[in-house]
């Protein structure tokens, strides 16, 4: 008996289905990885939009230059600027870790900011419990510091 369909139309339609299925494969691939690279694009941008309003900020900021820290004192009040918020911004050409006075080689005695690349900001809160004035300095370059006093409604 002659089957309708030979071996070799058979093996066509094989050869079809899979030639459909790695390029369906490959399309997909490539589609996944075009998002992905436009998500990351994006991402990368709103992260600039973001760091670019920072730097605009110029309430309680205090600026960090090759020469230290301006102002060297800052007085923070809840219901001025950022509120009991400290705005730094690295103006020098290399990073800088802000850290609590006085400053110890090993471990300064409260926490270690993050390190502030040249060009960036980093906003934080530097209260601490019962303070009326906390002093910061420059952890690799401890003789460059600033004074933050706190009025009452940041106490």
């Amino acid at each position: 008996m002659e089957t309708l369909i030979s071996r070799k139309t058979i093996l066509i339609i094989i050869g079809f289905l899979a030639v459909l299925a790695l390029a369906t494969n490959f399309g997909l691939r490539w589609y996944g990885l075009k998002k992905e690279a436009t998500e990351a694009t994006e991402k990368e941008a709103a992260k600039n939009q973001e760091m670019s309003a920072l730097r605009k900020i110029k309430e309680n900021q205090v600026v960090y230059a090759n020469d230290g820290f301006s102002p060297k004192e800052l007085i923070l009040a809840s219901d001025k600027g950022l509120g009991c918020v400290v705005n730094v911004e690295n103006q020098s050409t290399h990073p800088v870790t802000v850290g609590l006075s006085p400053h110890n080689p090993v471990k300064d005695p409260g926490q270690n900011y993050l390190p502030v690349s040249p060009g960036e900001n980093i906003m934080f809160d530097p209260r601490y419990s019962g303070y009326t004035e906390l002093s910061f300095h420059d952890h690799e370059r401890p003789e460059f510091e600033f004074t933050v006093k706190f009025e009452k409604s940041c106490q």
